[in-house]
């Protein structure tokens, strides 16, 4: 698998450069940025959170191996 960490870094200079260009200063884009950043953490939290769940579920209900969730996971969090 290849590493996001170019593109993360593109993106984030992309709602800077949008941002800037709206008028705001320095302060405020990496305000902006930071709550942004934020958000995108805590969507990702909430996924795994349901990833670890359904592999419960998954484990409590079936033979079927915990690691298939993972297969949703990995194909979502892929999408952002």
């Amino acid at each position: 698998m290849s590493n996001p960490a170019p593109q993360l870094v593109q993106k984030l200079w992309n709602y800077c450069n949008i941002l800037r260009d709206d008028g705001l200063s320095y302060g405020d884009y990496v305000e902006q940025l930071t709550f942004l950043l934020s958000l995108k953490m805590a969507e990702l939290e909430r996924r795994l959170i349901m990833v670890e769940e359904l592999e419960s579920v998954v484990a409590a209900t079936s033979s079927a191996p915990p690691a298939s969730a993972n297969l949703f996971y990995r194909k979502h969090s892929q999408e952002n």
